[in-house]
């Protein structure tokens, strides 16, 4: 039915989504391992990647309780 069509496609979508926001969240667990970005110098660049990790974990969350109340 289209109903279903539709919901195949948001779910889809917010897969698409999740997918994409856990390959950076593997990037940036690769990226924050680098010891030197735990120097003083690289203070704001640290605060930036951990903050970014940070919202697109609550992203995540989100995205994933969208899914779940599509799916089920």
């Amino acid at each position: 039915s289209n109903v279903e069509t539709k919901s195949t496609k948001k779910q889809q979508k917010l897969e698409a989504e999740m997918s994409k926001i856990q390959a950076r969240q593997a990037e940036l667990l690769v990226i924050l391992a680098d010891s030197k970005l735990y120097e003083k110098s690289q203070e704001n660049k640290l605060q930036l990647l951990l903050n970014e990790q940070k919202n697109n974990q609550n992203k995540l969350e989100a995205l994933e309780l969208n899914w779940l109340e599509l799916v089920s």
